[in-house]
């Protein structure tokens, strides 16, 4: 093969790799979900009183307690982990776990138990409404304006220094642009 055609055969299969990797989360996800919805059936069976549901899950599962709690908050919660076609997140099994925790901080903030379900509520909120199109361009006029007058580095840090920038952090930014990449690997591997 000619070196054009080696590298076009070596982007298609890095392509097909990235995608598997994406699946492979979902698929791991996926399957967590499911024995956690398993190990909720079972745990209904197994007698609560007297601590019997800890010592019936050693004897009969090779799952560890621990994680079996993790997988029964998975399928407790599965909503927040599926989109509004119920098909899991391709996120890994860990940063679903880390999703569902009672209290997240954001951008250096803590939430409580509340402020998270009203998060939670008001992302179920938006699966119902055409969001997605305001989204879309929205970003779409910020990458416009951004290529027709970039800031300079320092501008940005000094207004940000005169908090005339709230919110704006390194690690926002880095939350934000691990967050457009997770979206753009997802589509990427739905072929859009």
């Amino acid at each position: 093969m000619t070196p054009p055609q080696v590298l076009n055969d070596l982007a298609r299969r890095i392509d097909a790799a990235h995608c598997a990797v994406a699946e492979a989360l979902q698929s791991a996800l996926g399957h967590a979900i499911a024995a956690g919805e398993m190990l909720i059936q079972a745990k209904r069976h197994v007698k609560r009183g007297g601590g019997q549901w800890l010592p019936w899950l050693d004897a009969n599962s090779a799952v560890p307690a621990r994680t079996a709690s993790h997988y029964m908050a998975l399928a407790k919660r599965r909503g927040v982990l599926c989109d509004e076609n119920g098909n899991v997140l391709p996120i890994s099994v860990s940063e679903a776990v880390e999703v569902l925790k009672p209290q997240r901080e954001v951008s250096g903030v803590a939430l409580s138990e509340e402020e998270m379900e009203e998060a939670n509520s008001t992302c179920r909120s938006w699966r119902k409404l055409p969001w997605g199109q305001e989204f879309g361009r929205g970003l779409a006029e910020m990458i416009r304006m951004l290529e027709r007058n970039p800031p300079k580095a320092r501008y940005v840090v000094k207004a940000a220094c005169k908090g005339n920038t709230p919110g704006l952090t390194s690690s926002a930014l880095r939350e934000v642009i691990a967050l457009l990449n997770r979206y753009a690997d997802a589509l990427e591997c739905e072929g859009l």
